[in-house]
This record gives structure tokens, C-alpha cells and sequence, in this order.
């Protein structure tokens, strides 16, 4: 029972969006699992908004429809 106490384990987001983040389904379902390898060009981003405490901007640009709106998502 203590160990449902503890703090859960320290993880990068990006291994975080790879555990737990499923991308949205046709119809509602429950979809496909987050896999950086399919956009390793997204790993960077999440990296530096995940130590965003340490930068007081991150930015990311490019062009639509890359992912760009699931890195804060994540």
C-alpha cells in the first residue's frame, strides 16, 4: 500500500508521450500510441519544453500540419 504513496518516477516527456499518449481514432476511438520514432524531428521540442523551468521561451516553427501542436499536448 506505501508504494501506491510514493511519487511516480521521473521521465522525460517524450518518454512520458511514448507510455501514456494515444493519438485520437477515427470515430472516437481510442487510437494509436505516441512513437517518437515516427517524428524523431519533435524529440528536440519536447525536451526543451520539458525543462522549460530552465528557458523562459521555447519556439518552434515550421510548416502546418507537422505535430507541432501535440509537443505542449504532451
Amino acid at each position: 500500500m506505501a508504494r501506491d504513496l510514493l511519487p511516480p518516477a521521473r521521465m522525460s516527456l517524450p518518454e512520458f508521450a511514448e507510455k501514456h499518449r494515444f493519438l485520437p481514432g477515427a470515430g472516437g476511438g481510442r487510437g494509436e500510441p505516441w512513437r517518437n520514432d515516427l517524428t524523431p524531428y519533435l524529440v528536440e521540442p519536447m525536451e526543451a519544453a520539458d525543462g522549460a523551468f530552465n528557458n523562459n521561451t521555447t519556439v518552434l516553427v515550421g510548416p502546418g500540419q507537422i505535430g507541432k501542436t501535440v509537443v505542449p499536448e504532451n
